[in-house]
């Protein structure tokens, strides 16, 4: 029922439904880790963190269930304090993380990026002052990317690096990663055949860190035509804000420098409402 609700519902009508399903789930000897993945997914899918952090505290409370305990469960916990992001909500992530990784014998690279995660949005936090917290989102983040290279871990890593002052004509490790993102854009097909948002993002991304203004603009046109969800262009804007604050910019005044700034324009305004102080003039 619940893997229906997703392919069905959206939005609103998906929290009502699920809200049905869940009243259904009080025989505690039906309920199974994947049923349990599968809510949490479903309420990862309309940004119901709250919801996420909640469903877990029940289940830790019940005397007979032990699903609480799974790491992957464990996981998406951690996943949902830092984006609910209450107070205390990202200290505790970080230590029910760090307890997964002690106990973990083969821990996946998203547990490594979730850390990096976790210490980048405490640096974004602190208005990009937290240096301690910026080195430790860049440990987490590489340990990923060198466990098992992906744009995500690897975008955020060279974003990260920038931010601590490398640059890409100096920094050796910068340059390889380059060459690895652009090898794993490479696999995707090209831009006009991307239907994913999130894969045109990633493209838009590394454009932006290997200032390809071109590319970034064609990337940028894609992006609009699919209609991402405001929650994923929260996720881009942050990136590509620090980008412009820290890397070191080409100054170019040209037709396609105006058109990718207008495209930048669009985007940052449409996140305008929640970027939370961390605003930058273009």
């Amino acid at each position: 029922d619940i893997r229906k609700a997703r392919e069905k519902y959206q939005g609103e009508e998906l929290a009502k439904e699920l809200a049905r399903i869940k009243l259904r789930m009080d025989n505690t000897e039906v309920l199974t880790s994947d049923i349990i993945i599968n809510l949490l997914l479903s309420y990862r899918d309309i940004q119901d963190y709250d919801a996420m952090v909640k469903l877990v505290e029940t289940l830790e409370m019940l005397p007979t269930c032990d699903l609480a305990d799974q790491h992957n469960i464990k996981f998406h916990y951690a996943f949902a304090l830092n984006r609910r992001n209450s107070t205390g909500d990202r200290e505790k992530a970080l230590q029910i993380m760090l307890q997964v990784l002690q106990s973990c014998d083969h821990p996946g690279p998203d547990m490594f990026c979730l850390c990096g995660r976790i210490y980048k949005d405490i640096f974004l936090d602190s208005d990009c002052k937290d240096d301690t917290s910026r080195d430790s989102a860049i440990e987490w983040y590489r340990k990923g990317f060198e466990l098992q290279s992906s744009l995500y871990s690897g975008i955020n890593l060279a974003v990260l690096l920038i931010v601590a002052g490398q640059q890409f004509e100096t920094s050796l490790e910068l340059r390889k990663i380059g060459v690895r993102l652009n090898s794993l854009l490479g696999r995707k097909g090209s831009l006009e055949k991307m239907k994913n948002y999130w894969d045109v993002g990633q493209f838009f991304s590394v454009s932006m860190l290997a200032n390809d203004v071109g590319k970034a603009v064609q990337a940028a046109e894609r992006l609009f035509k699919l209609k991402p969800p405001v929650w994923y262009l929260r996720s881009l804007v942050q990136n590509l804000l620090l980008i412009r604050r820290f890397k070191k910019p080409i100054i170019e005044h040209s037709p396609r420098q105006e058109r990718l700034n207008f495209w930048l324009d669009i985007i940052f305004e449409a996140t305008n409402e929640v970027t939370n102080g961390l605003r930058f003039p273009l």
